[in-house]
């Protein structure tokens, strides 16, 4: 099983474990040449584009001006550590063992409006760009033209390599819109977190944010490789919903 996560605004990339291995992003130089765009913008065009404030603008700006085409361990940080989030929160990496990681660097892919594609343990600078904005790359009308068939063949390379036979999908709907999942040999399935109340299902953003972090790393400790094993996950009182459940869509409900 592999999983597609989203990734978050909030990053940070000082904590660099002296015993865990790092990986070079795939599309490193995709990012490389994203950025050599982005820098020609001034703080003002980056509020705009980013719809953020003046200082956000600034500190992304400087990001920008900042990155390098290498990345090391004095300008960046794994990526499933540097990812600081409400997913993330409750992605206990921190804690985790080299057993860990390993599970995690074959099972876990987190999309990226700057990188593409990264795995757990791959070196990212720090960035701020949105799969779903408004920048336009050279030679594509958006970021989901420029990054789709890169990212599906990713995905399709590691699903090969590791033979994977299921996709768990825990990104949001502007990130996983950019995988064109007719062109994966694998099935699909979509895991949704609900809460109830009165008899009326509804989604509560932030918390579904964080339980997709916790069953993510719920299944990197428990090393779960199918998604008929996550039926006994439970998460602040989210629980698995057989009654609405599907065989390509895994519900857990919350009730109020």
């Amino acid at each position: 099983m592999l999983i597609v996560l989203s990734p978050s605004k909030t990053q940070d990339i000082s904590h660099h474990p002296e015993d865990l291995e790092c990986t070079i992003p795939e599309f490193n130089e995709d990012a490389t040449t994203l950025v050599s765009s982005l820098r020609k913008y001034t703080t003002e065009e980056i509020a705009g584009l980013m719809k953020v404030s003046k200082n956000l603008a600034t500190i992304t700006r400087q990001r920008f001006a900042d990155f390098s085409p290498t990345p090391t361990t004095n300008n960046a940080a794994q990526a499933l550590l540097a990812f600081r989030g409400d997913v993330f929160s409750e992605i206990h990496a921190d804690g985790y063992s080299i057993e860990d990681f390993s599970f995690a660097q074959t099972h876990l892919r987190i999309l990226s409006g700057l990188y593409g594609i990264l795995r757990p343990l791959d070196l990212m600078q720090a960035y701020r760009l949105e799969m779903g904005g408004s920048f336009v790359p050279d030679g594509a009308g958006n970021l989901y033209e420029f990054w789709r068939p890169k990212i599906t063949a990713a995905l399709q390379e590691a699903i090969t390599a590791e033979g994977h036979t299921e996709l768990l999908n825990l990104a949001s709907n502007e990130y996983f819109k950019a995988i064109e999942t007719t062109g994966l040999q694998i099935s699909i399935t979509n895991v949704l977190f609900k809460q109830e109340k009165d008899g009326k299902l509804r989604t509560v953003a932030i918390h579904a944010k964080k339980a997709r972090g916790a069953l993510t790393d719920y299944i990197i400790r428990h090393r779960i490789k199918e998604s008929s094993a996550l039926y006994e996950f439970s998460y602040d009182g989210y629980r698995y919903a057989e009654r609405l459940s599907k065989p390509d869509a895994l519900y857990f409900v919350k009730k109020q």
